[in-house]
């Protein structure tokens, strides 16, 4: 079998540059221009489209009336600022120049709706890209049509500055590069990539929510969700409202166990999103975090186990996917810490087969659990998973796209195992 054509696959990628820069349109008629109000009740919102989790779960700025002192802001703004001292000084800058046009102005997308982008990527491959409604918004996903009487495979992409669902690519390419045929369903959450990014603020809850979706009116049938990093959560979130669907789970690089099963605190949620992410400051942060030299910077620190390793194709995909400004309210949600609960007693209730892979070389940008070692880590979630395994594979915390030979044999023996 055949690998991909890298020419097909650059023009794909350019293709998808001139989509996401050319046509993509804000559609006013979702929700008001303004501001959406995220406190008003649940019942109130449904025909809005708006994605209300329970009660006091999204805030809103102006809704927001807990007076909090500056130390406070300090405190929960600490940990995103401790590992880069300049960014403090450049944010000003930043703040200075967006300030100006109030911080809210965004590049503009083009619409999939409608659209099916076929491409072979090998002999009996095909992808194809495709959309369904979820809550009113538009929800893009790239499938590989396999062979129909395999078990599909679900991948859930990481969240992070311009992180989509192009971040799999090379996992699929080598999926079937060694002669897997299971078809595989790639979607955007909401809030990157190609999907709508609706301005509220996401918890794991709800992009679970999206990708049930996927799975009982779409894919319609059990899948395997293969996960990356710290959007574990919302794997654990998905079988834990359709676990029928679920067949079992493979995760890459979840986050360490200590901040896994330590719920974050509500008011710090709140200091960072309202005081922090959702003003002129945090639109400039994610200008600053969206240039090259800084995308660079994280991932040598961060991600991958060595600075070769940061190459063009990676740095490139990043800067296409943040180019739209509307994508930072998935990251900030994110570093908001909205996923952040204590999942013990769910993992603990996952009956499910699970492969954890871990780096040999894993770190945790939290300081939580930055003291466990690779193996230790691996250890806390086969001691709590009733069907657990896992191993160390060469890599740091992106393995399906630094390593994703390793990645991916690891995953294909796993997969057999469940057929036999």
């Amino acid at each position: 079998m055949k690998k991909r054509n890298r020419l097909k696959a650059n023009n794909r990628r350019s293709r998808k540059h001139q989509r996401q820069r050319g046509r993509y349109r804000w559609k006013p008629d979702h929700f008001p221009e303004d501001k959406i109000n995220l406190m008003v009740d649940e019942s109130k919102n449904t025909e809005s489209g708006v994605i209300i989790p329970p009660q006091d779960r999204l805030i809103e700025p102006n809704h927001f009336d807990t007076v909090v002192e500056d130390k406070e802001v300090s405190l929960a703004t600490e940990n995103l600022v401790s590992e880069s001292p300049q960014i403090a000084t450049e944010l000003k800058n930043e703040v200075t120049t967006s300030s100006e046009s109030s911080g809210v102005t965004s590049d503009v997308r083009e619409t999939p709706s409608n659209c099916t982008e076929k491409m072979i990527i090998s002999d009996n491959i095909e992808t194809e890209t495709d959309s369904y409604t979820f809550k009113g918004y538009e929800c893009v996903y790239d499938v590989y049509n396999g062979e129909s009487t395999q078990t599909p495979l679900l991948l859930i992409h990481p969240i992070g500055v311009g992180l989509s669902r192009q971040f799999w690519e090379r996992f699929c390419t080598q999926w079937y590069g060694i002669g897997q045929t299971n078809p595989i369903y790639n979607p955007d959450l909401l809030g990157c990539g190609e999907s709508d990014a609706p301005h509220v603020a996401y918890y794991a809850e709800d992009w679970a929510a999206q990708l049930e979706k996927l799975v009982t009116t779409v894919i319609k049938k059990p899948v395997i969700i293969v996960v990356q990093g710290a959007l574990f959560p919302v794997a654990v979130e998905l079988i834990k409202i359709a676990s029928d669907s679920v067949k079992a789970i493979v995760a890459s690089g979840p986050p360490a166990w200590e901040l896994i099963t330590t719920k974050a605190a509500t008011s710090q949620q709140k200091i960072l999103w309202n005081l922090l992410f959702d003003t002129a400051w945090g639109s400039a942060f994610y200008r600053y975090a969206r240039r090259r030299q800084f995308l660079e910077s994280f991932s040598v620190r961060q991600l991958f186990a060595t600075e070769a390793a940061v190459d063009e194709e990676w740095l490139e995909t990043l800067e296409l996917g943040a180019a739209d400004l509307k994508t930072r309210h998935a990251v900030f949600s994110f570093l908001a810490g909205f996923w952040r609960k204590d999942y013990g007693d769910a993992i603990a209730q996952i009956q499910q087969p699970a492969l954890m892979l871990f780096g040999e070389g894993a770190s945790s940008i939290s300081r939580q659990g930055a003291s466990e070692t690779p193996q230790e880590r691996l250890n806390a979630y086969i001691e709590h998973l009733p069907q657990g395994e896992g191993k160390l594979i060469p890599g740091r915390n992106v393995m399906p796209y630094e390593a994703p030979a390793a990645f991916v044999a690891e995953t294909a023996e796993f997969v057999r195992k469940l057929t036999v």
